[in-house]
């Protein structure tokens, strides 16, 4: 594989591969984000340091990185569910901004005991978000349009059509801002700490990975749904209903997404902004990718993200290298993750 033959390893044992070529992709993402900060004359051990002390400095520093990884495991469960079907969902930031303005929307027209209203804005969220994918998951079943033109297609639609939305006196508050109207307090899910935005939804995200990852591997859905995604054909010849599996897995890819978008919504922002929201489902598919589309191991590699955004953020501050460089240390992981894949296809094809 292309990370042994970097190390100069003959061969790496094939049941430790999904724990050391992430590893070894993390770690050559870092020496080469070394080599970058020596190129412009700076330390990066002195860089190192500062993007640890942003994530682990302070307990604020190590709530931000949770805040931040939160997000980020809904989107990366979406495209891991998906991936899992052998589809390639790259709307999850259209489906999370669903999500987000059918929270918003519910959260504020909608007053009821926090015990019924909490639940049903989460509801609608993931719903909306959900019905949405399914269309692009309709697409492919019903006309073979490839689900990548099909959820980039969507992705522009939602902009455009939520960018209305928005501007809609019926939605909009009051000021120059393009934003929703704040949520009622019944709808606003509790900090685990007073003056922190770290809210519960960190544990609904990590139930999530746990609800999912069992739906996968432990039961007969969870078995049709990869078979579906390993040998479409095979799996239809079996009995699989292959038309079903796919418009069903956009759509829980989908609401995964919306999750987290309710979960911005209801615990950060309290309103929706489409300028608060860009990002989180691209992100989403390098957390995924990561770890081979692991529903367990998306929480780490979240978490993973997480620390690189808010260690980036105070590095940037403290010695003033830009953050960018936390994007170079990404695309590198995602480079070597995605080569090893392709040599990993390539030597099975000549086998």
């Amino acid at each position: 594989m292309i990370l042994a033959a970097v190390f100069g390893a003959a061969k790496i044992n094939r049941r430790f591969d999904f724990i050391l070529i992430p590893l070894l992709a993390i770690a050559i993402a870092f020496i080469f984000a070394g080599i970058v900060i020596l190129a412009i004359g700076e330390s990066p051990f002195a860089a190192l340091g500062a993007i640890f002390k942003g994530a682990f400095g302070s307990q604020t520093a190590a709530l931000n990185m949770l805040l931040a990884a939160t997000p980020l495991i809904f989107t990366g469960l979406a495209v891991a569910f998906a991936f899992n079907c052998g589809l390639f969902n790259i709307g999850g930031e259209s489906q999370l901004m669903v999500g987000a303005f059918a929270a918003a929307v519910c959260g504020y027209y909608l007053e009821l005991s926090p015990y019924i209203h909490i639940p049903l804005v989460i509801l609608a969220a993931a719903l909306a978000a959900g019905f949405f994918a399914s269309i692009a998951g309709w697409l492919k079943e019903r006309f073979e349009i490839h689900e990548v033109i099909s959820t980039i297609m969507l992705n522009y639609a939602a902009y455009s059509l939520l960018g209305y939305m928005v501007l809609m006196p019926c939605f909009k508050e009051s000021g120059p801002n393009p934003q929703t109207k704040e949520i009622l307090s019944s709808a606003v899910l509790a900090p685990f700490f007073h003056r922190h935005a770290l809210n519960y939804g960190l544990i609904i995200a990590i139930l999530a990975a746990v609800f999912i990852w069992f739906l996968l591997y432990r039961t007969t859905t969870g078995f049709n749904i990869r078979a579906v995604g390993l040998n479409p054909a095979a799996a239809e010849y079996s009995g699989v209903n292959v038309s079903k599996m796919i418009v069903f897995s956009m759509f829980v890819s989908g609401a995964l997404a919306g999750l987290g978008g309710a979960e911005r919504v209801m615990g950060v922002f309290h309103k929706y902004n489409s300028t608060a929201f860009v990002g989180y489902g691209f992100d989403g598919i390098a957390v995924a990718l990561l770890v081979n589309n692991n529903p367990i191991g998306v929480i780490f590699s979240a978490a993973l993200f997480g620390f690189l955004k808010t260690g980036g953020a105070f590095m940037n501050r403290e010695i003033g290298i830009p953050v960018e460089l936390v994007i170079i240390i990404q695309a590198v992981i995602i480079f070597f993750m995605a080569a090893d894949k392709i040599v990993k296809n390539l030597l099975k094809l000549k086998e």
